[in-house]
């Protein structure tokens, strides 16, 4: 066995002369294990809202996004048909519209944008699932629309009101003055038959109606539209496809991951990692450099021992390393009994959810075990515990030559 680890592993469980060396060793562990299980469960919760955040974008936000880089539309022709199909990781694709429109309800009045889709919009997202009150419409060539919750809430929105219906309104392309407010614009009347919840900047922001009603609406032809949207065999391929399309469209289209079409979001969510991260490390230290603390008293507590091994032949170096080695034990003990702890209570709050958004019966608080944040939290804590030690043996020296 390694000397300067056989004699760290006696120093560290072996009764020391003070009881007081012992407690604080004892604490320096428990510092060690909850600051490791703090980093550990914080990055957990945000790895758990990153994938709850990346779930509900999901359902409105494809895979990938083509738009057009030199206007509103784009026109669907053969050659971006052709490159569609020929791409083997294409498992979808979905033409869509967009435009803002002015809604108008009873006595109330919303600014909005509609979102004209086609059959395969279902297939490319899962609003489907999102749907909290009513049902998809039914027929693709209808005036049904789905609106966002946030919407309906606002005008006071009830569903098959077919007495009171939806006005939408868009302005009416054109240059000049007008004499009468209204003939700016162009109005169709829509049912609405389901309102959706994704988040709150959709919910406020889209009314969903057919194809066909967003061209009227709006007076394209078939072939004008505002995006085609992607959903991929393997959507962990996105990045490579982009490229690829990239290729075959040419310059004249925009094209868009999901993380870049919502990289305002995942920019916020890293920053915020990031910041809570270096909180928490910066708490970490505090607790690991109790460590110091507990090798400076133990240093002073086994000086009788010191003297022995120096007269032994023991080196300067062979000293120092004893004593850093009893710190990494420490932290190795700490770290490891933290990283345990902070897995079980992830784990809990995983199968059990204890911890839920609102109390009892709303969502339970999302959290992901992962090997990354395993990982980042074991590093983290040996790198600080091994500069604790290094510098808590600086005091030997000192100790060394007073014998």
């Amino acid at each position: 066995m390694n000397f300067s680890l056989f004699i760290a592993k006696r120093y560290l469980f072996s009764k020391n002369t003070n009881n007081a060396v012992n407690i604080i060793t004892a604490i320096s562990i428990v510092g060690v294990a909850f600051g490791a299980m703090a980093l550990l469960v914080v990055l957990s919760a945000f790895s758990g809202l990153e994938k709850f955040s990346i779930s509900m974008l999901s359902t409105f936000n494809p895979d990938i996004k083509i738009t057009s880089n030199t206007g509103k539309t784009l026109s669907f022709n053969e050659n971006i048909e052709k490159t569609l199909k020929d791409n083997d990781q294409v498992a979808f694709y979905s033409k869509t519209l967009e435009e803002k429109v002015f809604l108008r309800y009873k006595d109330k009045e919303f600014i909005s944008k509609i979102k004209g889709v086609d059959s395969n919009f279902k297939n490319v997202n899962r609003i489907e699932s999102s749907l909290y009150a009513g049902r998809w419409p039914e027929n693709t060539s209808s005036n049904e629309i789905l609106v966002g919750g946030g919407i309906a809430h606002f005008l006071s929105l009830g569903l098959n009101g077919i007495y009171n219906r939806l006005e939408i309104y868009v302005v009416k392309p054109g240059t000049g003055q007008i004499s009468d407010p209204l003939s700016g614009f162009r109005r169709l009347d829509a049912i609405p038959v389901g309102l959706f919840a994704i988040e709150k900047d959709v919910d406020e922001k889209y009314i969903i109606s057919n194809m066909s009603f967003a061209q009227e609406l709006l007076r394209y032809d078939s072939t004008q539209i505002s995006a085609i949207e992607l959903k991929l065999k393997d959507a962990s391929k996105d990045f490579d496809v982009a490229d690829e399309l990239k290729k075959s469209l040419g310059a004249n289209y925009n094209i868009e991951t999901q993380k870049e079409q919502n990289s305002v979001i995942y920019r916020m969510m890293n920053t915020e990692k990031l910041v809570t991260y270096l909180v928490f490390t910066l708490i970490l230290i505090i607790a690991i450099f109790n460590v110091i603390g507990s090798i400076s008293m133990l240093i002073v507590d086994k000086k009788k021992n010191i003297s022995t091994l120096w007269n032994l032949g023991a080196s300067e170096k062979e000293l120092r390393k004893i004593f850093t080695k009893v710190g990494l034990l420490i932290t190795v003990i700490g770290g490891i009994s933290g990283i345990i702890l902070g897995s079980a209570i992830v784990l809990a709050q995983y199968y059990f959810e204890f911890i839920r958004f609102g109390g009892a019966g709303s969502l339970a608080y999302p959290v992901e075990l992962n090997i990354s944040n395993i990982v980042i939290s074991s590093i983290t804590i040996f790198v600080i515990g091994f500069v604790a030690s290094k510098f808590s043996v600086r005091k030997l020296k000192k100790e060394v030559y007073a014998i």
